[in-house]
């Protein structure tokens, strides 16, 4: 095991961990670093970092180069800063926490799961889960992966703070929810919500309405109501096929 508790400790060399490395003072990395074990960290690496194990925050961390993550990178309630934009192929979770700096790729395959605050653009072609809180997109995703807004002991809230589109998969789970701005659901797009959409959605592609729904708008596509759907507020059809498909549809 490697250790380091003080404060502002400088490492030079390149390091390749396949054991366990415990920071828990902020410490500056210069060298390469390879985590196959588990790493926990506080501080600043200006190398690369190629991640195929366990590496966790225990204090806010920043990035100088994209990381290279196969493995489980858990931010926990800390900030982590990647300067340049970066790529997950692994497990991304987070607990409170901010992902910071350049724009973030979740790859196909790849999971990012939990509660906090994603800064900066995140392109999602893998999966996306907000569970046990609110999960924060500051900027207006690029979706084209799947997202669940699951429920049980601690339901997730996905919050968008500006208007967005998906052109993949939302699955909202019952006790789930989806607010901020509007959603648009492309006609690549499935939305399938038994939870709430607390903002206007609008569809050209596919809906499964077994929940609630603020304000609805459909130009085209369909939208299939499952057990029981209701619209809040105002609802408007253009286009497109509205299923009642023997449920319970109420407005207002």
């Amino acid at each position: 095991m490697l250790s380091n508790g003080v404060a502002g400790a400088i490492f030079n060399g390149g390091l390749t961990n396949a054991s366990t490395v415990f920071v828990s003072q902020t410490t500056t990395f210069n060298g390469p670093v390879t985590n196959t074990g588990t790493f926990v960290f506080q501080g600043t690496i200006n190398n690369a970092l190629v991640n195929s194990g366990s590496f966790a925050l225990n204090g806010g961390a920043t990035l100088a180069t994209a990381p290279v993550n196969s493995g489980t990178l858990n931010v926990a309630s800390s900030t982590l800063t990647v300067t340049p934009a970066w790529s997950n192929s692994g497990t991304v979770l987070i607990a409170g926490g901010t992902v910071a700096g350049g724009n973030f790729t979740n790859a196909s395959g790849a999971t990012f799961s939990g509660a906090g605050t994603i800064a900066p653009l995140l392109v999602n072609n893998g999966l996306l889960v907000a569970t046990n809180g609110t999960l924060t997109l500051s900027v207006a995703p690029q979706q084209k992966g799947t997202v669940v807004v699951a429920d049980g002991a601690g339901p997730g809230t996905l919050s968008v703070t500006l208007a967005w589109t998906n052109n993949g998969t939302v699955s909202i789970a019952s006790g789930a929810t989806v607010t901020g701005g509007n959603l648009t659901n492309a006609t690549s797009g499935t939305i399938t919500n038994f939870g709430a959409i607390n903002t206007l959605l609008v569809n050209q592609g596919r809906v499964v309405l077994g929940g609630l729904v603020s304000n609805f708008q459909q130009t085209s596509g369909t939208n299939t109501v499952s057990g029981t759907g209701t619209v809040t507020g105002t609802a408007t059809l253009t286009g497109g096929l509205f299923d009642l498909n023997g449920g319970t549809y109420s407005n207002g």
